[in-house]
């Protein structure tokens, strides 16, 4: 009596579930409800094309073909591969929604030459306290690419290449290469042992530094087409591995700064509890992550332009300096 008994339970409750999944089933071929959630977190599924564009908050880029993608999600393989061809209009809306739209003509980050001295033609690469100048000896100047963190403190990079060399179908290749973060694509600030990256410091006593621009015959050249600012308090942090040394007064932490170029407003930040100039969108954020404050033109003007730097303090620090295009 009691194995009947069982044997009844049993078949209610695999009925039961039966009846579970097929419903699920048809609900979801009607477009009811979504199993994808459970597809990809329990069962493993790779991410569709959509979800990784969700994933690095990408636009789609619309009329897009010959799509290929990869990736994997778990930490210590993690990568992401994308590669299509587009319109110029759908190519360049995803490619504009990377790395904050910045894209430097003759570069292909996937081929580059990495230092810590600006040379001809090189670019300024940042993001997550990391700062390097960067060309590409072999790119042609048909294509546009940059690398950058994938987000504010990540140590997974992206890399974002447009070949514009067909007109009407631009090939896009993106990559999160595998680890998130590979040396050879990004060297750290001090990688090389003759020193620190090349930077203006215009007034010994105001703690400020200025990297892109260089001092030729007493002039000050910008390299190319970005800017950073960052405390040279921080510097000093970073580069010698120690506890700050008491530059600032500890009324300067939380001051507000600003920064002018040509008159217009590029930088409004604060000095951090931890000496950095804040990210400018995560000033809340408690970090030393360094050079959170660059500004980027695609086209500067020729000829002179002039910088002006503001610490709000109880008196108001202010240095201006000019800097040459050419």
């Amino acid at each position: 009596m009691q194995n009947t008994k069982s044997i009844s339970r049993f078949v209610v409750l695999f009925a039961i579930g039966i009846f579970v999944c097929v419903g699920a089933i048809l609900l979801r071929e009607i477009g009811l409800i979504s199993t994808r959630r459970f597809e990809v977190e329990v069962l493993d599924f790779e991410w569709n094309f959509e979800e990784i564009l969700d994933y690095i908050d990408a636009d789609y880029p619309n009329g897009a073909v010959d799509i290929e993608y990869d990736s994997d999600r778990y930490n210590r393989t993690f990568f992401i591969e994308i590669r299509f061809k587009a319109p110029p209009a759908g190519a360049m809306k995803f490619a504009e929604s990377i790395c904050d739209g910045v894209l430097y003509q003759g570069y292909d980050p996937f081929d580059t030459i990495d230092g810590i001295r600006p040379f001809p033609d090189a670019k300024l690469i940042f993001g997550s306290g990391r700062i390097y100048y960067s060309y590409s000896p072999n790119a042609s100047q048909d294509v546009f690419g940059y690398r950058c963190a994938l987000y504010f403190g990540s140590s997974r990079w992206e890399h974002i290449l447009v070949d514009t060399s067909n007109r009407n179908l631009y090939e896009v290749r993106y990559e999160i290469p595998v680890g998130g973060l590979s040396p050879r694509y990004s060297p750290r600030l001090f990688d090389d042992p003759n020193g620190e990256i090349e930077y203006i410091n215009p007034t010994t006593n105001f703690p400020f530094m200025i990297i892109g621009l260089v001092s030729i015959d007493g002039e000050y050249i910008l390299v190319g087409e970005t800017i950073c600012f960052e405390t040279r308090q921080n510097f000093d942090y970073w580069s010698q591995n120690g506890l700050p040394v008491d530059i600032y007064p500890p009324s300067l932490i939380d001051t507000k700064v600003d920064i002018s170029i040509d008159g217009t407003l590029v930088v409004d930040t604060t000095i951090s509890d931890r000496w950095t100039l804040s990210h400018p969108n995560q000033k809340d954020v408690d970090t030393d992550l360094l050079f959170n404050s660059c500004v980027f033109r695609r086209n500067w003007q020729q000829g002179l332009h002039e910088i002006t730097v503001r610490i709000h303090a109880s008196e108001v620090m202010e240095e201006t300096w000019t800097y040459v295009v050419q």
